[in-house]
């Protein structure tokens, strides 16, 4: 299975095999990225993955199945402080079913006062908040990120800024301008549209969004 996965990814890309969700808690990391690719978990491994996002020794990004699951387990307030977790929509609705109807807004402040994780809300404008701070707004990114994969970018972009040190507040609400600048930045070339725009364009143009992040003073 190792194999497999490894000859379908980039050289730089280190792949290793654990058999269950238990050993993970064994490893040496600075982050973690737990929920694109994991799939529906049963109960035991549900109870598994609540025990390794519980130690809060490190800081996670929580996304995709990974929340599925803490929905489901109806666990969200066990996650502690320092992680950060991106629904979209649809799995914000199973998160806080209490809050559908409010604004993004309303809602997104409200979630985060009762919670301690930061938050950050997929949508046209992406929202990202924590308890007892203010509610940042992004303003880059285009429509064509909205596909399949693109919140898998934005995951391990926000890991790898909190493996670099970055406090959690930061690490989501720059990564979630870098993503969304990248996009724009990979339609201006006029070789790709909105429809065509892949979560591999993104990648490939997050060296000049980091560069404009830069130069902006941010």
């Amino acid at each position: 299975m190792v194999a497999r996965v490894s000859a379908g990814c980039p050289p730089e890309v280190i792949v290793r095999g654990y058999g269950t969700l238990a050993e993970l808690m064994e490893i040496s990391c600075d982050a973690w990225v737990v929920g694109p690719g994991l799939g529906p978990l049963g109960e035991a491994e549900t109870a598994a993955l609540l025990r390794l996002l519980e130690r809060g020794k490190i800081p996670c990004v929580v996304d995709a199945d990974a929340l599925n699951a803490v929905a489901r387990a109806e666990a969200v307030a066990r996650l502690p402080v320092g992680h950060v977790i991106t629904p979209h929509p649809g799995e914000f609705r199973r998160l806080a079913p209490d809050l559908d109807g409010s604004t993004r807004e309303s809602a997104a402040r409200v979630f985060a006062d009762r919670t301690s994780p930061v938050l950050l809300l997929k949508g046209a404008r992406t929202l990202v908040t924590a308890a007892g701070q203010p509610l940042w707004c992004n303003a880059t990114g285009t429509p064509g990120m909205a596909c399949g994969g693109q919140g898998d970018v934005l995951s391990g972009v926000i890991g790898a800024l909190l493996a670099a040190g970055s406090p959690s507040l930061e690490a989501a609400a720059r990564g979630a301008w870098l993503c969304g600048r990248a996009s724009e930045i990979a339609l201006s070339s006029r070789m790709l549209s909105e429809e065509s725009l892949l979560p591999q364009d993104t990648l490939a143009h997050l060296g000049a969004a980091f560069l404009d992040w830069r130069e902006q003073g941010r």
